[in-house]
């Protein structure tokens, strides 16, 4: 399953909003990451529907980000993932496997993003690989 976001997510960073009242702290997302999530929902279930799967996934993703400002690639997959859970998956821990890539191009803000189903097999043999190399 492949699609692509003509947009970048909001960063952690810009993710929730804090307020107090009454002593009292109350959180809730930004409009720019409730405009996100809506935003992906609607591309994945005009393109898959609303069909969360149970499986182990492996998950890529790349953003193109349209200059060469510093920005922790990391703090951009939590939206991404809240976004699509109960869409594409029923809960992020099932994400077993991420690739995370970051790309330049100029006027261009975009994120393609791959999810794959992985077998137990699989993730056994990676393992062992991994183990046979550290050894």
């Amino acid at each position: 399953m492949e699609i692509v976001i003509p947009k970048i997510p909001p960063s952690v960073n810009h993710y929730n909003n804090y307020r107090s009242r009454n002593g009292k702290i109350f959180v809730a997302n930004t409009k720019e990451t409730k405009d996100f999530k809506d935003d992906i929902q609607k591309i994945w279930t005009d393109k898959y529907g609303k069909n969360p799967t149970k499986e182990k996934l492996e998950v890529w993703i790349i953003i193109t980000f349209p200059d060469n400002r510093k920005r922790d690639l990391d703090n951009y997959s939590k939206v991404l993932f809240d976004s699509l859970t109960g869409y594409a998956w029923e809960d992020d821990s099932q994400i077993w496997k991420l690739h995370l890539e970051k790309k330049i191009k100029k006027n261009i803000k975009q994120v393609l993003l791959k999810i794959k189903p992985i077998s137990e097999e699989c993730m056994k043999e990676d393992e062992k690989d991994k183990l046979d190399t550290m050894i």
